[in-house]
């Protein structure tokens, strides 16, 4: 056993993994090198790039795959809190002909061209609370602490499928229509101008006819309830309201012929 242990303690990988300052992520990730790839800031890549296909995809796969999550940790000095929070990068491998090309691209939020433009986090995330404007007075920033967040607008959840269109999502109730080949942000929409409801899950589920199932919550002077949103093809939104006045924490929605499903986290 001892060989094997001077040949650990003399490793380089283990020695440059236990040293955080030669590593450019967002935060310390608690003696857990293996992800701190996932959750370190890269740059978007627009143009598309070939890739080394280990292996062989058959030929009767063609498409696009789709991925959404965070990409961006730090905006100027400013670092997110949470691994939640980094800016939404989109990616595509797009296959043909048994080969893949990638691309990635940013969303352009206002969340991050807020960001950008003031070179700091001006817009708060899930764990992350967006500290008072430097360049305002004193009596200003005293009066924003009271001031209520606005919901993020940082869709880096999933992508979702609506009327044969394609959306980013997040928990809050914002989503951007992308387009799917070029992954530019074309519009966004919010699910309270359609339905009421103050948020919606970000994994829907579609049937195999495109009929979209989701859930949000609305708020009112009873409580908490939640929302069924049905989305057909060929209809407008419609909502439903399935009682109760307790609230848990939802991420998504399943449904079994009939039956809305709704997998609870933790209470709130």
């Amino acid at each position: 056993m001892e060989p094997i242990t001077q040949q650990q303690n003399k490793s380089p990988a283990l020695t440059k993994s236990k040293s955080r300052k030669n590593i450019n992520h967002f935060t310390d990730v608690h003696g857990l090198p293996c992800i701190e790839n996932i959750v370190r800031s890269v740059e978007e890549t627009p143009e598309p790039i070939s890739t080394n296909i280990i292996g062989e995809i058959p030929e009767w796969i063609n498409g696009s795959f789709l991925r959404n999550g965070p990409g961006k940790f730090e905006i100027g000095n400013h670092k997110f809190n949470h691994w939640f929070d980094g800016m939404a990068l989109l990616h595509q491998f797009k296959i043909t002909n048994g080969s893949v090309t990638y691309k990635s691209r940013f969303l352009s939020s206002d969340s991050y061209k807020a960001n950008n433009e003031k070179n700091r986090i001006v817009v708060s995330e899930f764990g992350t609370l967006t500290m008072p404007d430097p360049c305002q007075n004193f009596f200003q920033r005293f009066l924003s602490r009271f001031e209520l967040p606005k919901p993020t607008d940082n869709a880096n959840v999933s992508f979702v499928t609506y009327k044969g269109d394609y959306y980013v999502s997040t928990e809050t109730n914002v989503m951007h229509k992308v387009d799917p080949e070029t992954l530019k942000t074309t519009q966004k929409v919010d699910w309270s101008k359609f339905v009421a409801v103050n948020g919606a899950t970000a994994h829907p589920h579609t049937d195999p006819d495109g009929t979209t199932y989701n859930m949000g919550n609305s708020y009112g002077s009873k409580g908490a309830t939640y929302n069924i949103i049905k989305v057909p093809t060929d209809q407008e939104y419609s909502w439903g309201y399935p009682g109760g006045s307790h609230c848990v924490v939802l991420h998504s929605v399943r449904r079994k012929e009939q039956t809305i499903l709704l997998p609870q986290f933790c209470n709130v």
